[in-house]
């Protein structure tokens, strides 16, 4: 299934070169993290001016999903976001908890990383709108899933519009 412009703009914030350097580090500062997060704003701008008028998605991987989510719950022109294998364990989401903005997170049954229960302790936190999706026996990279993670997009975004909520 081919994904259409007009239906949503997914914003990209995660393996970008700042970010990777923070990722190996065991202790990483509130004011990196902070600069982390101040990355993905450039990229909305970017998509909101290429794509004036359509709906805007923050999505991220991993660290990434802690880059997209956290910008994307205080950025107006944000309407939705998507976090796959959140590192929910390790990094303070707070402002993903409360926002009103529909949260859709894809994880892992068997992320060595990340496990499911503390995900589902997360999901059980986080303020409506949300859907939570489960691969069965799939580990923090879904090794010979990624397709399963794909289908569980295409059908997020075949299903849902920021207008209609």
């Amino acid at each position: 299934m081919t994904l259409e412009l007009h239906q949503a703009a997914l914003v990209r914030a995660c393996q970008e070169p700042i970010v990777q350097p923070l990722v190996a580090k065991e202790e990483v500062s509130k004011q990196q993290f902070d600069l982390v997060v101040a990355t993905a704003n450039p990229n909305v701008d970017f998509m909101a001016a290429q794509y004036p008028g359509n709906e805007l998605w923050a999505a991220g991987f991993s660290f990434g999903a802690y880059v997209a989510l956290t910008a994307g719950a205080t950025d107006d022109r944000i309407c939705a976001l998507i976090g796959i294998a959140p590192p929910v364990n390790r990094y303070d989401f707070e402002a993903v908890k409360t926002s009103p903005k529909p949260k859709f997170i894809i994880h892992g049954e068997a992320d060595e990383l990340i496990p499911m229960k503390q995900v589902r302790e997360f999901y059980a936190q986080l303020a409506d709108p949300k859907e939570l999706v489960e691969i069965d026996r799939a580990n923090h990279l879904f090794d010979g899933q990624v397709s399963e993670v794909a289908d569980a997009i295409e059908d997020l975004l075949a299903d849902f519009s920021c207008r209609t909520q």
